[in-house]
């Protein structure tokens, strides 16, 4: 099953419908290329896959192993997103450079601040 998003998200977890069991594995696209090796991938527990490795992109595929997943067998797709500009910023009081400190919202981390020269 092919997931198509406008942006690259992080997937976290997927939902099945009652029944459905087994392992579900997750493949990059690239264009109409689909990679043969799952990038990730998992059993399926308690009616959902939870993704511990950090797989993000706009588009992927869903495969189950013994090959048949449908939209109808999926339920939910959770997803994390990131702001891809800063959310917040300090004034810097120093006369050269003066300048906004931007402070971003990076994968794994609340926020962090750019480095900036000495």
């Amino acid at each position: 099953m092919r997931v198509s998003l406008n942006l690259p998200l992080r997937l976290e977890r997927v939902t099945f419908a009652s029944g459905v069991m087994g392992a579900v594995t997750v493949h990059r696209v690239d264009g109409a290329a689909i990679s043969e090796q799952p990038t990730t991938g998992k059993t399926i527990s308690n009616g959902q896959i939870t993704l511990t490795d950090g797989f993000s992109d706009r588009q992927f595929i869903l495969k189950h192993t013994d090959g048949s997943l449908n939209v109808g067998q999926i339920t939910e797709l959770w997803f994390t997103s990131y702001p891809t500009s800063p959310r917040l910023g300090l004034l810097d009081q120093e006369p050269s450079p003066a300048g906004l400190i931007p402070l971003w919202q990076g994968l794994g981390s609340w926020l962090r601040a750019e480095p900036r020269g000495m």
